[in-house]
Parts: structure tokens; sequence; C-alpha cells
């Protein structure tokens, strides 16, 4: 029932956001309402990922990578205090929108690491991924075309402008990058939600896929859209920001329901994965 309750509680909040959205007359309103459903969207990521990194002993395997996902929902919260700074500012001789783009770039890193150890989970606990070998291949090809459709473009001009002198792009490339890994590491880790089904360790690993996904859909979205302003308070804004603040509240969802998922008869006692029928 827990499980269910959490799949069902991001689609529902984001329905909300949404309605509410409708009933707010002007684009500064809608602005101001999507600003703060995302950064709450985002402590929340935050809180899911400690509940369940801490769910876990020091030095275990899922520790660590729950614990790089915090990382990354702490850093991309950094909009919270950074644009909220008077234009101009400098922190340590580094303008506002440089610290930005700074810790961007290191939290989608972050990012990328939590994906590869969640992706990893299956074969770290032991277990051969029961995949045969064409549907790995199959879901890696179709991953890795959405990468570069969907952030090809972007990386090319950021590699552009950086080979033209605007070293200031490089946390622009850094970024790209990490998008384009974190894409294609979507067929991994859903092929672990696949070797895990039937148990109850599919739920967190399926709404972290969840959340994976919809940061695919916004960036697919800003492409597609090119909303530039984020704070414009037009319908496509909101359209394209309701999918970061799903992914947000996923992610949530799949920290809270892998601590739920942990009992002595789920984990190794070394604090490893073990596969669970329910």
């Amino acid at each position: 029932m827990i499980f269910r309750l959490l799949v069902a509680l991001p689609l529902l909040l984001v329905l909300l956001l949404a309605g509410v959205s409708t009933l707010l007359p002007d684009p500064s309103s809608r602005a101001t309402l999507m600003m703060w459903a995302q950064e709450g969207g985002k402590a929340l990521g935050v809180a899911g990922a400690l509940a369940a990194a801490l769910a876990f002993e020091r030095g275990d395997y899922l520790r660590r990578a729950w614990g790089l996902q915090a990382a990354y929902m702490l850093l991309i919260l950094r909009d919270a205090v950074l644009m909220r700074l008077p234009p101009g500012t400098e922190i340590l001789g580094l303008s506002v929108k440089a610290w930005d783009g700074g810790v961007v770039a290191l939290a989608n890193m972050a990012g990328v690491a939590a994906a590869w150890m969640m992706a990893r989970a299956w074969e770290e606990a032991g277990f051969e991924m029961p995949a045969p070998r064409s549907r790995k291949i199959l879901v890696g090809g179709a991953a890795l075309v959405l990468a570069l459709v969907f952030m090809g473009k972007p990386l090319a001009k950021d590699v552009q402008a950086l080979l033209a002198g605007d070293y200031a792009e490089i946390t622009a490339v850094i970024s790209s990058v990490a998008d384009m890994l974190a894409t294609s590491l979507i067929a991994p880790v859903l092929l672990t939600v696949l070797a895990m089904r039937g148990g109850v360790l599919a739920w967190p690993w399926g709404m972290f896929t969840a959340s994976m996904v919809c940061w695919l859909f916004f960036d697919a979205a800003s492409l597609i859209l090119g909303v530039e302003s984020r704070h414009s308070g037009t319908w496509e804004y909101v359209a394209r920001d309701s999918f970061r603040v799903l992914a947000c509240l996923y992610a949530c969802a799949a920290g809270l329901a892998q601590r739920a998922a942990i009992s002595p008869p789920q984990l190794a006692d070394d604090g490893e994965l073990e596969p669970v029928e329910g």
C-alpha cells in the first residue's frame, strides 16, 4: 500500500500544481508558484535521499549511492540562494553566474555518479543481470539515441563557444556531458528494475527510474519549447517545469520507498542487496 501511494502522490501533487496555476491571473503569479514548487520539490528530494542513505550502515554501497543522490539534490537547490543575490554580486572574486555554473556542473557529476551506482547495485550484490544480451543492446542503444537527440545540440553549441574562447562555457560543457551520461544511464537502471520485478526493491528503483525519465522530459521540453526565461510564467514554462517538479518528487519517493523496503530479511549482513519476493 505504501509503495503505491508513493507512486501516485507525485502525480497527484503535480496535477494539483497545474490546477492551481490555471487559477492564477497573470504570468508573474504563475512564475512565483512554480519557483516555490521547484524549490520545495528539490528540498523533498534531499530529504528522501538522506532517509534512504541513513537506513544503511556506514560504508555500505547503497549508503554511498543515496548519499551522492542527496548531494545532487542539495546542489541543484543552489538557486534558492544564488538567484536571490543582487545583480553584480561577487563571491570570492567570482560572479554569481560563474558560481551557479560551477555548482550545477558539480551537481550533475554527483547525479551521474549516483545513477551509475544505482545501475550497478544488482551486480554489486553478486547477481547476474537476467536480461538477454539482445535486450541489453536494444535498451542501451535506445538510451544512447535519446541522449544524442536531446543533448547533442546543446553540447555542440557549448563546445563551439568554448573553442571560440569563451572559457566560462566550460561548466556548460561539463553539465551537457553529464546530462548525456545521465540519459544513457536510464537503460541500465531500467534493466535493474526489470531484474527486480516481483520484489519489494523494484519499487524504489522504479521510482528512481521515473525521476530520471522526468528529467529527460524536462530537457526535451526545454529543447523543443525553447523556453529561455526561468521566470517567464508562460504556459510553456509551467508545462516544462512541471516535469522538473515531478522528477524531484519521484526522487523523494524513491528514497522513502528504499527506506520502507528495508528490513532484516531484505539486507545481507554486510548491507548489500538481496532479491526479495513480494
